[in-house]
């Protein structure tokens, strides 16, 4: 009975250990397939992630791509457009984009230069009216001298009935004859100062200009004054050249009548930049050319005269502003040049030399070197 019961007991662990096996064998392939699986898995994961993280890149290039297109490019061009408008070469801007609210800003600023333009126009005609008054007021204040001095002289001549009294009536006479040419010059200046003749721009050769300008003035200048070209630029310009004539004219007989013994004239060739480093005293005309490129000729008239108070440097262009005493000094000559030098789209400054003396520069645009007519 033991030992049948002992063959028992080994045959169930035989058994046993047989189920043991089996199980091991079935736990560890079950394993393997598990692996398989999570190895499977963890590709088809990476794979999913890189497609993804590529998916990702192309929308992001596709997404700064559109944003480079739709915004940055069109308001890199808004903003050169307000460059444009700043500098005076276009009116008005464009939209460059289908953008709503880039065509709104473009909208919205058009129609602010166009209140802008407008408001300007209103503020030139009330300009215009003020000028009027101080013309007015001008002619006014110096016919009446003339015209005071020439009744006075008529008056005398018609209570003197003494005929020995005829080389005093002569001399009123010539008094009266000069009274009325002073009248009249003054009116011509006044004329000339609100006339605007439109310009006959030609092609000038700078030194055939100003030595015919210097030719001119010479004559009417005291003999006592020299006037010197210290250097004359063989360069083209475009200019009206009558009535840039006029300007040099004008700037030599200011200088002559101021008392200058010695007038300078020396020109070179520079830049708009180099023009606005080198003036430090008070400029006009067209002064916002300072910030253009391209070429410029630099004119000089200097002298040795007394110079210009400082409290009258800012006024020395403006009309009926004269220091002079004589009959020519209506205050008109120097507001003629600046007038001139607008319309060329030049400028003007003045200032006292540290040597002593005045010194007007002038800029006036040249054409480039290379352009042909």
């Amino acid at each position: 009975y033991l030992d049948k019961a002992s063959r028992q007991t080994r045959d169930h662990r035989d058994e046993i250990r047989g189920y043991g096996q089996e199980l091991l064998e079935w736990a560890r392939e079950l394993g393997e397939r598990e692996r398989t699986s999570l190895a499977q898995y963890a590709r088809v994961a990476a794979n999913a992630v890189l497609t993804t993280l590529f998916i990702v890149i192309i929308l992001g290039v596709i997404s700064v791509t559109l944003i480079v297109r739709q915004v940055a490019r069109p308001l890199r061009d808004l903003s050169n457009q307000l460059d444009a408008v700043a500098d005076g070469s276009i009116t008005e801007m464009t939209p460059n984009s289908n953008d709503e609210e880039i065509q709104s800003v473009v909208m919205h600023f058009n129609d602010m230069l166009a209140r802008t333009r407008s408001q300007q126009t209103r503020l030139r005609k009330h300009e215009k009216a003020a000028a009027l008054g101080v013309l007015a007021s001008g002619v006014a204040h110096e016919l009446n001298n003339p015209l005071s001095n020439i009744s006075t002289s008529v008056q005398l001549l018609q209570e003197s009935t003494d005929d020995s009294e005829k080389e005093l009536r002569d001399q009123w006479m010539t008094h009266i004859d000069q009274e009325t040419e002073r009248a009249r010059r003054i009116v011509r200046r006044l004329l000339d100062s609100v006339r605007q003749p439109k310009l006959q721009v030609q092609k000038c050769e700078y030194p055939a200009l100003i030595e015919s300008s210097v030719a001119l003035v010479t004559g009417q200048l005291p003999e006592s004054v020299r006037v010197h070209i210290v250097n004359a630029p063989d360069r083209r310009m475009y200019v009206d050249g009558e009535r840039m004539k006029q300007v040099f004219i004008n700037l030599v007989k200011n200088a002559a009548n101021a008392g200058a013994q010695n007038i300078w004239i020396n020109a070179s060739v520079t830049t708009w930049a180099g023009m606005g480093n080198a003036i430090t005293g008070e400029m006009h005309g067209e002064t916002c050319q300072i910030n253009q490129p391209g070429p410029v000729l630099r004119v000089d008239i200097s002298d040795d005269g007394p110079g210009i108070a400082d409290d009258h440097l800012a006024q020395i262009f403006d009309p009926f502003f004269t220091t002079q005493t004589g009959h020519d000094g209506i205050g008109l000559g120097l507001y003629l040049v600046k007038e001139i030098i607008s319309e060329h789209d030049a400028c003007i400054a003045v200032d006292n030399r540290s040597e002593g003396g005045a010194q007007f520069t002038i800029g006036i645009p040249l054409p480039n070197e290379e352009e042909t007519e």
